[in-house]
């Protein structure tokens, strides 16, 4: 199904167009530009901002949750939380702690990316005891 959003301000890497047409589907943009495009969904953003997903390279946790001793249902939590704020692409950040902490942190994210493989967590970051 492919859906149209018009009136949109478009943020791009080079420009901001104004009462622009975004068309996407399959959650793979079709189109940015000014032409109105053949949809079968059309949403008006009614001058909104429309931005490309964020990316966050380093993140500690989220929703009152920390990767460091979330378990995979939390970890899930966390990513749901940042993605529903517009995150689309992160990494889990660790903090120092004893080996065996992080060894537990890094077990309980593999876990989750088994059972989650299309997650917006990527990988992990190690921040401490460690430079990065």
């Amino acid at each position: 199904m492919k859906t149209l959003i018009k009136n949109a301000r478009i943020v791009t890497s080079s420009e901001i167009i104004e009462n622009g047409i975004c068309v996407f589907s399959n959650g793979k943009i079709d189109y940015v530009g000014k032409e109105i495009k053949p949809a079968d969904q059309i949403i008006d953003a009614k001058n909104s901002y429309l931005v490309p997903g964020f990316i966050d390279i380093h993140c500690h946790g989220g929703d009152g949750l920390e990767f460091m001793d979330a378990s995979v249902e939390e970890i899930k939590k966390i990513a749901d939380f940042h993605l529903a704020h517009g995150t689309t692409t992160m990494l889990a950040t660790t903090l120092t702690a004893s080996e065996l902490e992080i060894e537990t942190a890094l077990e309980n994210f593999k876990a989750y990316k088994e059972k989650s493989p299309k997650s917006t967590l990527i990988g992990a970051h190690l921040e401490g005891p460690w430079l990065n």
